[in-house]
């Protein structure tokens, strides 16, 4: 490919190819399972995150004070 080529249409080429290459990835993870032990450290997660900042709890107390 000659320069002249390259810069009126080439560079789409590799643009084009990342394209499909992720439109290929994001299928591919949405069909992908979690393994078992991802899914129990982001209940871990879940939990520490709930008991750190019980919102819920905090505002269920005010509004019992008003």
């Amino acid at each position: 490919m000659n320069k002249e080529a390259f810069l009126a249409w080439g560079w789409r080429l590799p643009l084009l190819a990342s394209v499909v290459l992720l439109a290929v990835g994001f299928v591919i993870r949405l069909g992908a399972a979690e393994s078992m032990a991802f899914q129990a450290a982001q209940a871990a997660d879940r939990e520490a995150l709930a008991r750190a900042a019980p919102i819920p709890e905090i505002c269920a107390r005010s509004a019992a004070r008003c």
